[in-house]
């Protein structure tokens, strides 16, 4: 469904197969998000969420990931 909708993952390397990588590195990403500046501020918001639950499994349990 990416691939109708954004880009072609499957045709970038690897380590570029990554949404947040192509919201702000990708030139067509600006013109294919009409609200370019809020997706934005979804994902970075969405990234901080997620770090700070990363964060709070890793002080409960220094040895492990969360599973």
């Amino acid at each position: 469904m990416a691939r109708a909708l954004l880009t072609d993952f499957d045709a970038l390397p690897y380590r570029e197969r990554n949404l947040v990588r192509f919201m702000f590195c990708a030139e067509t990403a600006r013109s294919l998000y009409t609200h370019w500046d809020t997706h934005a501020r979804d994902i970075v918001a969405s990234l901080r969420r997620d770090a700070g639950r990363l964060h709070s499994h890793r002080a409960a349990d220094p040895g492990g990931l969360p599973s």
